[in-house]
């Protein structure tokens, strides 16, 4: 049957009825209902599809869920292909005749997996699984796991790349998107600290990725504002020249915080640009405010900020505001094409 409504999954807005439409054109599924489904401790909520096998047989080295991943994600963007799918023998109905969402089964136990959940075997697997399963909320994590079928997303995978340092391997949010399985990343997470060969900065074109792709050519309302705030306190004396210098490490030792994006005859294109222009800091003397209003003002200006952003750059910014060293704040504002891409 055809959803009507629109969800949202890892901050890409989904209209569930699309993906039932690709679901239906597959000779193997005679009925589907696509959903959201947020399960108990899980970080985010994810889409999950359950159908109504039809008597076509599928390929005998994989289950009907494998082909339809495979076929869904041939013809949809990554983040509208469902996480999970369940096989059910009818799909409930109501008394007009309508899908029944409330009396759909709980995913858990009939889903498809991505992968056997197997047991890590190396020291670099071990590491990886403890640090997403904490991460991700999910009580067991196997090697062949999906990261985003367990409810990961952007902001996760910065948390993840965190404690993976502090566990001693070196990986990064892209590493995470490219390899998102604990067998696929530990092949690739090299040990922290290791001597690697110095890497120069990267400047022009470079082509888009299909998540980039996908968004920039879907709703113009929140291309240029989708963005990811990040509010910190300030607890020593930060001068503009100490901030302004690490926010030039940071964009200079991650290339994707330098990216812009135009719109050309050919379509949008992205390009690295130098670190002179890549970031912007503004200040603002809160000293004279009474402490009430401190809050309101960083709200306000807060606003103003995020709303800046423009895709031709540039795409990080950051605010200081100064309460004579009582309560400083620090606020980052970061594009999500930018810090998907870190």
């Amino acid at each position: 049957g055809r959803g009507d409504g629109q969800v949202k999954i890892r901050g890409f807005r989904v209209e569930v009825g699309e993906v039932e439409s690709a679901l239906a054109e597959h000779p193997g599924v005679r009925g589907s209902v696509v959903v959201a489904h947020k399960p108990s401790g899980a970080a985010a909520a994810r889409l999950v599809a359950y159908l109504v096998p039809s008597e076509e047989p599928v390929e005998a080295s994989t289950s009907l869920g494998e082909e339809l991943r495979a076929y869904l994600g041939s013809r949809l963007p990554e983040y509208m292909v469902p996480s999970l799918f369940v096989e059910l023998s009818e799909l409930p109905l109501t008394a007009t005749g309508k899908v029944d969402r409330r009396s759909l089964p709980a995913p858990e136990g009939e889903a498809v997996p991505r992968g056997d959940a197997q047991a890590p075997r190396s020291e670099a697997e071990r590491i990886l699984t403890e640090i997403w399963s904490k991460v991700l909320a999910v009580p067991e994590v196997g090697v062949e796991d999906d990261f985003f079928s367990l409810g990961g997303d952007s902001i996760l995978s910065i948390q993840i790349t965190s404690r993976a340092q502090e566990a001693g391997l070196s990986i990064s949010p892209r590493l995470i998107f490219e390899h998102p399985t604990v067998a696929q990343l530990a092949l690739v997470a090299e040990a922290a600290g290791e001597a690697t060969a110095p890497q120069e900065e990267l400047f022009g074109a470079v082509p888009l990725v299909p998540i980039q792709k996908s968004f920039l050519e879907g709703d113009p309302t929140d291309l240029h504002h989708f963005n990811m705030p990040m509010l910190l306190a300030v607890e020593e004396a930060l001068p503009p020249a100490v901030l302004e210098g690490a926010l030039s490490a940071l964009v200079r030792h991650h290339d994707a915080l330098r990216l812009r994006f135009f719109l050309a005859e050919e379509g949008w294109r992205q390009e690295y640009g130098p670190v002179e222009g890549s970031f912007e800091v503004r200040t603002f003397d809160l000293s004279d405010l009474p402490p009430e209003r401190w809050a309101e003002a960083v709200s306000e200006e807060g606003g103003r900020l995020q709303a800046s952003l423009r895709l031709e750059g540039p795409l990080v910014r950051a605010a200081f505001f100064d309460t004579g060293g009582r309560q400083d704040r620090l606020l980052l504002v970061l594009h999500h094409l930018v810090v998907d891409g870190v």
